[in-house]
């Protein structure tokens, strides 16, 4: 695996549209997610779930699929929550299947996995260990302050989470000025993760350090 991303490649890998595919039984609606046709969606996707009411001899099953862009997170988040509250109104228990793709984006991985985890979805995932996919992510190369945060915000609820993937992201991987690596600092203490913050408390030194000249 590569030390370092390219410039360009970390640009294609965290922007660009998306695609959504909902499956549900056998009826496939793929669907671009600008937020305008968010309520289309979610109007189609009802149509689709009616036929699979109790009783049912179909098993529902709803399967995303990702392009190789950056998805509208807003757009995901709501159409995910909206599924699911009705097939869970309806006592039905879909499966989510997250599908792997070689063109992931870092920010897919982690919002996937943030809004499954916020939603407490019974799910099944193929092709893709989510976790260590994110280990995985964090290991390629120096994060931007703007991907740290994303990290802690993104998966505050799961402790064990979060320390599987800053085993590997040492303070001084974490590209950042003085004024972000502080803002970082500060961060940290709100959340009140005081393992967490004694790290970059150092991250807040290197980069202070390294501004001085005293390190290299």
């Amino acid at each position: 695996m590569p030390s370092e991303l390219s410039a360009t490649r970390r640009r294609q890998l965290l922007a660009g549209p998306s695609k959504i595919h909902i499956q549900v039984g056998e009826a496939v609606l793929p669907q671009r997610l600008p937020k305008e046709m968010l309520l289309h969606l979610s109007r189609k996707a009802q149509d689709l779930l009616k036929p699979l009411r109790p009783g049912s001899s179909r098993t529902p099953t709803t399967i995303l699929k990702f392009s190789s862009d950056e998805i509208d997170i807003v757009a995901l988040n709501a159409v995910i929550k909206w599924m699911f509250a009705w097939c869970n109104a309806d006592k039905t228990v879909p499966m989510l299947t997250y599908k792997n793709t070689a063109n992931e984006t870092f920010a897919e991985t982690v919002c996937l996995y943030q809004a499954v985890r916020a939603l407490d979805i019974p799910a099944y995932f193929t092709g893709a260990d989510l976790p260590k996919r994110i280990k995985e992510w964090i290991a390629m190369a120096p994060l931007t302050k703007e991907e740290f945060v994303m990290i802690i915000g993104r998966l505050q609820g799961d402790e064990s989470v979060v320390r599987k993937a800053l085993h590997n992201t040492a303070y001084h991987k974490i590209r950042a000025t003085l004024p972000e690596a502080s803002a970082i600092v500060d961060f940290v203490r709100e959340a009140g993760n005081e393992k967490l913050l004694e790290q970059m408390k150092q991250l807040e030194d290197f980069v202070l350090a390294k501004r001085d000249g005293t390190t290299t």
